[in-house]
């Protein structure tokens, strides 16, 4: 009788602790699946910080927008945009906007730097802090940066060049104007063009003029070459800033038929003064699909997945009076 007790309390403490045992599995299982539930419906916040307040920029912030809704269908992620720009393309203001989304505790930062050797060491921390970062227009290849979207610069400067010796027909002199040569950007840009035009005979560079980021500056740059070089065949200006060119066309009463201008980027005051024939051509980007591939990217940083591309490159082309009205219908009519 006693053995048989001994068995019988040996099976009773088995069956407990089995019961026990998968009653604690069972609530494993429930809070696993409620964590993958809360982890699946959660918004995923991705920073965009671009490097200026116009339609260039603005663009961008469109294509991040329209990434985020394609992953929306394609995967069932909600991620919302934040896009902020610095209002007067100062590096300490994007430098605070940087740091203040880290803080802000964002999932992924994307940013076109404005100085890629004062942005390094931020990319680097966020990196270090696990906020992945992608970036666009400007690359700093020796970060810990996820990967890099954007133009080939250098493509875009040789394409500006090459337009420039079209116009021209292989032969006269060209004046530049080009932005803020601390970025990698118009340093590929700037030695594209003078590596192109440099196998011209027929070309010559006769003035070049750089603005930084003082637009006032740049105004004063093309009076002064155009007044020095009044013969000109073609003014080449690196960057979005163009519409300068524009206005100088304007108060000249100049068009197209007076000099050439190769512009930059696909801001309305440009697309709509080469419509008009005021400016010769533009050589843009295709920014808004900066926007798209970077926040698809950045999807994939922050899911853990290796960057199947370390540059992601989006095509240039030229934008005339030949196919203005077809790409830009709302502004070439």
């Amino acid at each position: 009788m006693k053995k048989f007790l001994i068995v019988f309390a040996a099976l009773l403490v088995s069956a407990t602790m089995l019961f026990t045992g998968c009653q604690k599995k069972e609530a494993a299982q429930a809070d696993a699946s409620a964590s993958g539930t809360s982890a699946a419906a959660k918004t995923l916040r991705f920073g965009f910080i671009l490097t200026g307040q116009n339609f260039f920029w603005d663009t961008v912030a469109e294509g991040a927008r329209e990434g985020a809704k394609q992953l929306k269908t394609e995967k069932g992620v909600d991620i919302e945009i934040i896009a902020n720009s610095p209002p007067n393309m100062a590096l300490n203001e994007q430098i605070q906007i940087f740091e203040d989304m880290v803080s802000q505790g964002v999932d992924a930062i994307c940013i076109a730097p404005l100085d890629p050797n004062a942005i390094r060491p931020l990319v680097d921390n966020a990196v270090a802090k696990g906020v992945p970062v992608v970036l666009i227009d400007a690359d700093i290849p020796d970060s810990k940066r996820y990967c890099f979207v954007g133009s080939d610069h250098y493509s875009v400067g040789v394409t500006m060049a090459k337009e420039a010796i079209k116009l021209l027909g292989g032969k006269g002199t060209v004046i530049i104007e080009q932005g803020q040569m601390t970025q990698t950007a118009m340093v590929d840009r700037n030695r594209g063009i003078h590596e192109t035009l440099d196998k011209e005979a027929g070309i010559k560079i006769a003035a070049e003029r750089t603005y930084g980021t003082n637009f006032a500056q740049a105004a004063a740059d093309l009076e002064d070459m155009s007044t020095l070089n009044p013969d000109f065949g073609c003014l080449i200006y690196m960057d979005a800033g163009g519409e300068n060119a524009v206005n100088l066309f304007g108060q000249k009463n100049w068009t197209s038929k007076d000099h050439f201008a190769v512009l930059s980027d696909d801001l309305e005051t440009i697309i709509r003064a080469v419509a008009s024939g005021v400016i010769s051509s533009t050589v843009v980007q295709g920014q808004f699909n900066w926007g798209v591939e970077g926040c698809k990217q950045m999807l994939n940083a922050v899911q853990g997945i290796p960057a199947a591309q370390d540059i992601v490159h989006t095509p240039n082309h030229v934008v005339d009076k030949s196919n203005v009205a077809a790409e830009y219908p709302q502004w070439a009519n």
